[in-house]
């Protein structure tokens, strides 16, 4: 069992306080965003839906907390990153996780509104498909590189190799991403 990374709850608010389709409401509106926070982060389907379920789970148990002055999607995407956090602590850095401060980044992403966050959803939907075509070496260089944080002659070591074919092959993976993403963006705008 993983440890509970939100705090107690209030004893004067809590699930019995909120109607249920006010919750309901909450998460229709900020649900696709948290979907794209956590697609972002992890890279299993499995996983990211385990995440999610928590997240909600939380987030009513937890609702007491919430301070409505504030965003509810940034509340959300806070808890559904401590639970990240957790499951990193647990799977002792193993899997396909983002490091903490990409996290950050990414849920400062998940706050932008209107067409200009439809648009980051379906590039980081776009980043997601185009990952799971690279070859295994390039997967691998990208989740050290930009998930386990390794860089320059670390990175070079780790995935023996000397560091400027380390270099060139950060610089064929990036341009290989790049055209892969424009190829699905421009398919999906009809282009």
């Amino acid at each position: 069992m993983q440890p509970d990374p939100e705090p107690e709850a209030t004893a004067d608010a809590g699930p019995d306080t909120v109607p249920h389709a006010l919750f309901e409401a909450l998460v229709r509106e900020h649900g696709p965003r948290l979907r794209v926070f956590l697609g972002a982060a992890v890279r299993d389907p499995l996983i990211q839906d385990e995440l999610f379920q928590e997240a909600l789970l939380v987030a009513w148990r937890r609702i007491g907390d919430f301070d409505p002055e504030r965003s509810f999607g940034h509340w959300l995407r806070g808890i559904a990153r401590n639970l990240i956090l957790a499951r990193r602590r647990a799977d002792g850095r193993r899997g396909p996780l983002v490091a903490p401060d990409v996290l950050e980044e990414l849920g400062a992403l998940c706050e932008v509104d209107g067409p200009e966050g439809e648009r980051l959803g379906e590039e980081l939907d776009a980043l997601r498909v185009c990952l799971d075509h690279l070859p295994d070496d390039a997967r691998s260089a990208v989740r050290l590189h930009y998930t386990d944080g390794h860089r320059g002659p670390e990175l070079a070591e780790r995935l023996g190799r000397s560091v400027e074919a380390t270099k060139k092959l950060m610089q064929r993976v990036r341009a290989r991403l790049f055209d892969c993403m424009t190829m699905r963006l421009e398919a999906r705008e009809g282009i």
